[in-house]
């Protein structure tokens, strides 16, 4: 999709901090992957981070460990951490299908940004 100059910024930022986190965590490049949906008419990113397994003992903990690392890096900027829908999914899942699958409506971030890196390079 081809977004405009501010939507494309936002999304960005979001990757790298994707990114960030995944290197938290360590994580290699191949060992995850993230998925984006933006409506700029509306203003709001859905994303679909996919992983072999996420931290945390259950389905809450693992999606709270996520969404607290982009509320602190965020911290600067609540709009766009309001504007996030945050989905985990793991590889076994999206291999599953049915409500796993990714919708084609979805873009991978490498995609969008070949070659970026969680510090922008």
């Amino acid at each position: 999709m081809d977004y405009k100059a501010p939507m494309k910024r936002a999304i960005r930022r979001v990757v790298q901090l994707l990114q960030r986190y995944a290197t938290v965590h360590g994580w290699q490049p191949g060992e995850y992957r993230i998925f984006i949906r933006a409506n700029e008419e509306w203003g709001y990113i859905v994303i679909i981070l996919v992983a072999k397994a996420f931290p945390g003992k259950d389905e809450f903990e693992q999606w709270e460990s996520v969404i607290d690392f982009l509320e602190k890096e965020l911290k600067d900027d609540r709009p766009l951490f309001e504007a996030l829908s945050l989905n985990l999914r793991t590889f076994d899942q999206v291999a599953e299908g049915g409500l796993y699958a990714i919708g084609d409506s979805y873009e991978e971030a490498e995609e969008l940004f070949p070659g970026l890196s969680a510090t922008g390079d």
